[in-house]
């Protein structure tokens, strides 16, 4: 029911005022805030400098340098030039393939490193590249294929050459890189696990070593070592005589197919076809196949003599430098000197006879030794001969492996004679 204005507030005023006339209003509390206390202030931590990336390794200087294979070799001048002489029934040496001996040496190219394995040649570089040539049926060229080459190929890793490699070594079948951040990779023949990439494959690209921080590599006929920085010595591949150092011939298989340390610490590692050697503080320390007195220590003459775990060499001191071949072994110490010791049938000690030696003995040279090498049954040597390097060799000489033009009826000298 509707009222009027009048009558609703005459209604209102006679209900008993219920209601509360509205009084003053006042003003409006505001709500309580929250107080929130700021966080202390977390003291500043000091941050640590990255670690600067390790400085790659340097390629070697293009320096006199040479290299034996299994008949034949290859020396450098110090402007890089390389020339080869002896066998080249694989093209090895860079020309047609062919079984008569070419002992005159003959240009294949220029390189920071010549490189040499039983049947081929790599040469390392200015660009940090490998380009290799000869017997490839193992893989061992890198170049993805497996034949032989007369004309050098590049390695590839992948779909491109390799790059980054400061120092290679080649054996009978497989040839290694070490890379300027200091990890190896090989290729070609690994039935006795010289590539040392866990397995007994072969391959025709290069596969990656577990070994870091390398420093230097050896190759053996079918063996790998490599040193650390920090000086250990760690070896794969064959092991028929104890050439991996670690006190066994890895029974049954006489084979390793990963890199293991090796109880020595060494300054130089250098590899031959049956045995391996060291030198730390100008002392030879060597291990492996003793059956010629190879090694110069007793017992020695038979398979049951190898040394298989690292043992000081008598008779040498003030090492520089160890060439190890088949059934010899040369040294040349810090005044340039050279002595060797074992087989000696066909001259390969130097000393003017073909008599064996169980102790070290001098070699004739007329002047100090720069380098020094061997081959299966040679040795070669680099003499600072007026100032230049000149390369001088001993040994057998069947295939020309010495690189003299005039060798007549005997295919040997047990005298260094001049490479031509």
């Amino acid at each position: 029911m509707r009222c009027s204005i009048a009558l609703c507030w005459l209604w209102i005023a006679c209900s008993g005022g219920h209601e509360p006339a509205p009084g003053p209003s006042r003003p409006r509390e505001p709500a309580p805030t929250a107080v929130v206390e700021a966080p202390a202030p977390t003291p500043a931590t000091p941050t640590e400098p990255a670690a600067p990336a390790p400085t790659p390794d340097p390629l070697p200087d293009p320096t006199p340098h040479l290299a034996l294979g299994g008949t034949f070799g290859c020396l450098s001048d110090a402007a890089g030039a390389v020339r080869c002489f002896g066998a080249n029934q694989f093209g090895q040496r860079g020309a047609a393939p062919s079984l008569r001996a070419e002992p005159a040496s003959t240009p294949l190219g220029s390189a920071r490193r010549v490189v040499v394995g039983t049947w081929h040649t790599c040469l390392l570089e200015d660009d940090g590249g490998l380009r290799c040539l000869g017997h490839g049926g193992r893989g061992q060229l890198g170049d993805g294929a497996r034949e032989d080459r007369a004309s050098l190929v590049r390695v590839l890793e992948g779909d491109a050459p390799i790059a980054g490699v400061v120092e290679a070594c080649a054996g009978e079948g497989h040839t290694c890189a070490r890379h300027a951040d200091r990890h190896v990779a090989c290729w070609g023949a690994n039935d006795r696990g010289q590539l040392g990439d866990g397995t007994f494959d072969d391959r025709v690209a290069p596969a990656r070593v577990a070994i870091d921080d390398v420093v230097e590599l050896a190759c053996g006929r079918a063996h790998t070592c490599a040193r650390r920085a920090d000086g250990s010595v760690h070896c794969w591949g064959e092991n028929v005589d104890g050439q991996l150092g670690d006190g066994t011939r890895s029974e049954p298989d006489g084979r390793r197919a990963v890199p293991a340390r090796v109880d020595v610490r060494a300054d130089h590692v250098f590899a031959g076809p049956g045995a391996t050697c060291v030198i730390r503080d100008a002392r030879a320390v060597c291990w492996g196949r003793n059956d010629s007195f190879q090694l110069g220590v007793a017992p020695g003459g038979g398979q049951a003599d190898a040394l298989l775990v690292p043992t000081p060499i008598p008779g040498v001191e003030r090492v520089a430098e160890v060439a190890v071949g088949a059934r010899h072994t040369c040294m040349r110490d810090l005044e340039g000197a050279v002595r060797c010791v074992g087989a000696n049938r066909l001259g390969q000690l130097g000393d003017g006879t073909r008599q064996a030696r169980r102790a070290f003995v001098p070699v004739g040279l007329t002047g100090p030794a720069l380098r020094i090498a061997a081959g299966v049954d040679h040795t070669c040597v680099l003499l600072d001969a007026e100032g230049a390097a000149r390369a001088f060799c001993w040994g057998a000489d069947r295939e020309g492996q010495l690189g003299r033009r005039a060798r007549g009826r005997d295919r040997w000298s047990t005298t260094p004679v001049a490479v031509e």
